[in-house]
């Protein structure tokens, strides 16, 4: 395991390692984005695609709901077969997006 002078608070984030200070760990101070699929009911047919978004700016202002239920709700899905979690940031988090994808049916 990787150290770094600044000591980390345990992660509790939903998306493993993004949370804190994720420019210093990945870099892409400018724009970052990161995709994590977490796999949940298999056989199930991915025929219908939800997609839920919050957004924040400079840490203060916030808008949007991400939650499971609201993708569920924009997609139209039943049973959930995988789901994508999908942060992007610019300049270190002026502006940070957090999305939540379900495929399922």
């Amino acid at each position: 395991m990787r150290t770094y002078p600044i000591p980390i608070a345990p992660d509790t984030n939903p998306v493993p390692n993004y949370s804190g200070l994720s420019v210093v760990r990945y870099g892409g101070f400018l724009w970052h984005q990161m995709e994590t699929p977490v796999g949940l009911t298999p056989g199930v047919k991915l025929s219908k695609r939800g997609e839920s978004c919050s957004h924040s700016i400079l840490f203060l202002f916030a808008w949007g709901d991400s939650s499971i239920e609201m993708a569920k709700i924009n997609g139209s899905v039943v049973q959930i077969g995988l789901m994508e979690y999908i942060n992007s940031a610019i300049l270190g988090g002026i502006y940070h997006k957090h999305c939540l994808v379900l495929l399922g049916q």
